[in-house]
C-alpha cells in the first residue's frame, strides 16, 4: 500500500492484518517520501516527475519532483 505520507495507507495495512491477510506491506514515508528520495515514479510505463501531491497542506512535504493537484 501507499499514500502520500503513508499514515492512512499504514491503517488500511493494519486493518487488512486484522482481516487475515498476511501479505501486507505499507511504503513507509509514502509516495512523497519515495519520490523525494530520487526513486523513480512511473506513468503507464512511462517515468515522470509528475507527483499527485493531494492538496498545498500536504504538498509541502514533496520536495523532489512536479507537484500536480488535478
Amino acid at each position: 500500500m501507499y499514500c502520500s505520507l503513508g499514515k492512512r495507507s499504514e491503517n488500511i495495512c493494519k486493518q487488512l492484518i486484522e482481516a487475515g491477510f498476511t501479505d501486507v506491506s505499507n511504503l513507509y514515508g509514502g509516495i512523497f517520501e519515495w519520490k523525494n528520495q530520487g526513486n523513480p515514479v512511473y506513468q503507464n510505463s512511462t517515468e515522470t516527475a509528475k507527483i499527485h501531491a493531494y492538496d498545498k497542506v500536504f504538498g509541502v512535504w514533496l520536495t523532489n519532483g512536479e507537484k500536480v493537484f488535478d
